[in-house]
């Protein structure tokens, strides 16, 4: 994977085929639709927020709930160390959001 659209693709199309995670507060629904979301700002050239595309993949979230409880966990931590790879670190004490631009970020052709 070489773009961050390949790996908010790849994410939903995992996702989009899991069940929901028992005693998790992550759902499947609400992380399609979060993902589709991101994806729908790539292709309309918009600006994304990676502090929040890499809440997504934060460790024991939601998206690695869902991806352990059904079989594919090891996939999302090769899939969240891309995003933190094409987010750049934003962790505590870094200087303001940065925004990621569409053409730093491109989506695969469908």
């Amino acid at each position: 994977m070489d773009d961050l659209g390949r790996v908010l693709t790849r994410t939903l199309e995992l996702v989009a085929t899991s069940r929901d995670p028992l005693g998790s507060a992550g759902d499947v629904a609400s992380a399609v639709k979060e993902l589709e979301f991101q994806l729908q700002r790539l292709e309309g050239s918009l600006a994304l927020d990676p502090s929040l595309v890499r809440l997504m993949f934060a460790p024991t979230g939601s998206l690695q709930d869902i991806s352990i409880h059904n079989g594919w966990g090891e996939e999302f931590l090769r899939l969240a160390s891309q995003v933190d790879k094409f987010c750049g670190d934003l962790r505590a004490g870094a200087s303001g959001p940065r925004r990621v631009r569409a053409e730093r970020c491109s989506v695969p052709p469908r």
